[in-house]
C-alpha cells in the first residue's frame, strides 16, 4: 500500500508540476500576446500620427497654393488695369494735342487771311476782322468744348474699365476663396475619415 501511496503521491506531485508548468507557459504566452498587441497598437498610433501630419501638410500646401494663385490673379488684373489707364491717358493727350494743333493752325490761317484782307480793304478792316475773329473764336470755343467732352468721355470710359477690371479681379478672388473653402472642407473630411 505504501507503494500505491508513493505512486499516488508521485502522480499528484507530477500533476502539480505539470499544472505549474502549464500556468507558467500560459503566463508567458499572455505576456507575448500582450507585448505584440502593444507593439501593434504603438505602430498603429505612429502610423495615424504620420498620416495626420501628411494630411496637415497637404492641406496647408493647398491653402497656400490657392492664396498664391488668387494673389497672382489680382496682381495681373491690377497691372492690366494700370496699363490700360496709362494707354487711355496717352491717347487723351495725343488727341488733345492734335485737336489743339489743328485748331491753332486753323486760327493761324484765319488770322493770316484777316491780315491780307486788312491790307486790301482798309475801309472794311474792322468789320471783316471782327467777323473772322468771331468765326475763329467760335471754332476755338467749339474745339475747347469738344476737348472737354472728349476728356469727360475718356475719363468715364477709363472709370468703367477700371471698375470692370476690379470687379473681375474680385470675382476671381471670391471664386478662389470659395474653392479654398471647399478644399479645406475636403481635407477636414479626409482627416476625420483617417481618424476613424
Amino acid at each position: 500500500m505504501s507503494t500505491v501511496f508513493a505512486a499516488l503521491r508521485g502522480n499528484v506531485t507530477e500533476a502539480a508540476v505539470m499544472r505549474e508548468q502549464q500556468r507558467l507557459a500560459a503566463e508567458w504566452a499572455a505576456r507575448q500576446l500582450q507585448a505584440r498587441s502593444l507593439a501593434a497598437l504603438a505602430e498603429a498610433v505612429a502610423r495615424r500620427q504620420q498620416l495626420e501630419q501628411q494630411l496637415g501638410r497637404v492641406g496647408q500646401s493647398l491653402r497656400q497654393d490657392v492664396k498664391r494663385e488668387a494673389f497672382r490673379s489680382w496682381r495681373a488684373a491690377a497691372a492690366l488695369s494700370m496699363a490700360e489707364g496709362q494707354l487711355v491717358t496717352a491717347a487723351r493727350r495725343r488727341s488733345a494735342r492734335h485737336c489743339l494743333q489743328h485748331r491753332f493752325a486753323a486760327w493761324h490761317a484765319a488770322a493770316r487771311e484777316a491780315a491780307v484782307q486788312r491790307a486790301k480793304l482798309h475801309r472794311h478792316q474792322h468789320l471783316r476782322a471782327g467777323r473772322l475773329l468771331a468765326r475763329v473764336f467760335a471754332g476755338w470755343q467749339a474745339a475747347v468744348q469738344q476737348e472737354k467732352d472728349l476728356q469727360r468721355r475718356l475719363e468715364a470710359g477709363r472709370a468703367r474699365m477700371a471698375h470692370m477690371r476690379a470687379a473681375w479681379a474680385l470675382d476671381v478672388w471670391r471664386q478662389r476663396a470659395a474653392d479654398s473653402k471647399v478644399q479645406q472642407q475636403r481635407v477636414a473630411v479626409a482627416q476625420r475619415c483617417v481618424g476613424r
